[in-house]
């Protein structure tokens, strides 16, 4: 993903007349050694500019607090840059120094090439799914990171986020930060992205920024996500902070683990759809030709293509030809089908080993409830779906095999994703619900630990 915005070098002959709201214009010296050279965004109370550093003959951005005699605009200004001086991370554009003296109070900040992440999204071409789910996960890490040092951003939006030339994307704007659990002096944020509680003076969380990104990635994902994907959206904008996900890391999984969920069964959409041709083809007129013809052209394909038609290829037989038995009472028409023999390894070949997990459910009393988690095959045997003898399943602390989809193989060594579909206790409140990897026909593998938690409402 790379912005379309053109790349510039700042030199001393910018001489494009801007003027700031303080009056300031283009090739004025400040702080006694950067000289500026387009001013290119301007906020509540401070103006943003390119400009270049003489001292150090590097292209810089500065932040120049409008007012300096403000005090507290200025102290929100100068603790501000306390706080992003301290934070080193890919996602947050780094400090290169602080200035305070001679009237003027500007921050100086290294220049990234780029355009704010509103824009990019207007211009460059449309994100996928997936592309946008790995956007938020840059995103909510820088987020996070600030966290870690005891603030909430506050004001994420699309505006704030700047998507540069790389590619990556650098949170802006931690002005209006506050720490964690303090509530704001004042309403504060953008409307639309700010969440209920802070734009009510209420303390602020983790999930009140939680919030900011949920608005982020729906404007981004579009009016109409899947189902599964708008129901994490829809958790991560409850008006509620104690309903929505925790922090913003377990919310953007949330958004990734749906899409790739979504990707995974259209696939086997597709590829069911494809098999059924097949066999259809190769059970009709002139279909062992195409069936040759084929296997020549891709035969690299010819295998897995020809293996999934077999799979289906009994419930097209009944299709073409209703009533149909594909035994011996058909031996003169047809060939008989034989069901592939698998040569099954031992279940010591078998072992899996917990990667993540969504998270944890709520649900209402007796209804089906639907929980992902990450498997990594651990041992020397792949995991199929739909294979005898190989398939990967979850089970109960009763030995009840649960309903599973799955990835469609699992070679050793890879993970897989698996969304179990269990009922829910009818007891309402909190409830554990365990589960155990399993070969089906083999038996349970090594007890992982894995449990969902299941608070079932009314």
């Amino acid at each position: 993903m790379r912005p379309s915005v053109k790349r510039s070098v700042v030199k001393r002959s910018d001489v494009t007349q801007v003027l700031s709201r303080d009056g300031r214009e283009v090739g004025t010296i400040v702080a006694g050694r950067y000289r500026l050279a387009a001013h290119i965004g301007a906020g509540g109370t401070a103006d943003v500019w390119r400009a270049y550093d003489e001292s150090r003959d590097r292209a810089v951005t500065l932040k120049i607090l409008r007012d300096p005699k403000d005090a507290e605009a200025r102290r929100h200004f100068l603790a501000e840059a306390r706080r992003l001086e301290t934070l080193d991370h890919p996602g947050v554009v780094p400090v290169l120094g602080v200035h305070d003296a001679l009237g003027d109070t500007l921050i100086a900040f290294e220049h990234v090439e780029g355009e704010p992440l509103d824009r990019y999204s207007e211009t460059a071409p449309a994100l996928t799914p997936r592309q946008i789910a790995l956007l938020l996960i840059q995103i909510a890490d820088a987020v996070e990171a600030f966290h870690s040092h005891g603030f909430v951003h506050l004001d994420l939006k699309p505006a704030n986020v700047l998507m540069g030339a790389d590619g990556r994307p650098r949170l802006l704007d931690f002005g209006i930060a506050e720490p964690i659990g303090h509530p704001p002096q004042v309403p504060r944020g953008t409307p639309g992205y700010a969440s209920p509680e802070v734009t009510a003076g209420r303390a602020a969380s983790r999930a009140s920024d939680v919030y900011g990104l949920a608005a982020i990635a729906k404007q981004l994902l579009g009016a109409h996500p899947t189902p599964r994907v708008a129901s994490v959206l829809r958790r991560g904008l409850d008006p509620d902070p104690a309903r929505r996900y925790r922090r913003p890391r377990l919310f953007v999984y949330g958004v990734a683990l749906a899409v790739l969920i979504d990707e995974e069964l259209a696939a086997l959409d597709r590829a069911t759809r494809r098999a059924r041709a097949v066999a259809q083809s190769l059970f009709s007129r002139g279909g062992g030709r195409r069936a040759i013809a084929f296997a020549k052209a891709r035969p690299e394909l010819s295998f897995k293509v020809a293996a999934a038609a077999l799979i289906v290829s009994g419930l097209v037989l009944q299709q073409i030809h209703p009533g149909a038995d594909t035994g011996a009472a058909n031996a003169g028409t047809l060939p008989a089908l034989v069901r592939p023999a698998f040569d099954v390894p031992p279940l010591a070949a078998y072992g899996a080993a917990f990667e993540s997990q969504a998270p944890y459910p709520s649900a209402s009393p007796n209804s089906t409830v639907e929980w992902t988690l990450a498997l990594r095959n651990t041992g020397s045997a792949g995991w199929y779906r739909g294979v005898d003898g190989a398939q990967a399943s979850l089970i109960l602390d009763d030995g009840t095999v649960v309903a599973v989809q799955s990835t469609q193989y699992v070679g050793p060594g890879q993970i897989g994703w698996f969304t179990a579909h269990f009922r829910a206790p009818s007891d309402v409140g909190p409830h554990i619900v365990r589960l155990r990897p399993a070969i089906n026909g083999r038996g349970p593998l090594a007890d992982l630990g894995i449990h969902a938690v299941v608070t079932v409402t009314r």
